[in-house]
């Protein structure tokens, strides 16, 4: 997903909440759809299916907790 970029950071948005209700999940938008392709054993080349623009990205491991006290799995890169 990409990442928006503040001050020296990178943030997403992983929940949303008002006075009525709440919602936890990455929004829509924010996912990039790719391919995989086995290159060797533990390397893999991952190719999106649109082009991407410059900026920061990362990728975030599905099974990941969105509740208090877990950590979500995060690999970050840059594009240039």
């Amino acid at each position: 997903m990409k990442l928006t970029v503040n001050k020296g950071s990178r943030e997403v948005v992983v929940g949303k909440e008002n006075n009525v209700k709440s919602d936890i999940g990455i929004e829509d938008e924010l996912k990039i759809p790719f391919t995989t392709r086995k290159i060797q054993k533990g390397v893999y080349e991952v190719i999106p299916t649109t082009a991407q623009q410059n900026g920061e990205y990362c990728f975030m491991f599905a099974a990941s907790s969105m509740y208090a006290g877990q950590t979500h799995k995060v690999y970050d890169f840059g594009i240039k």
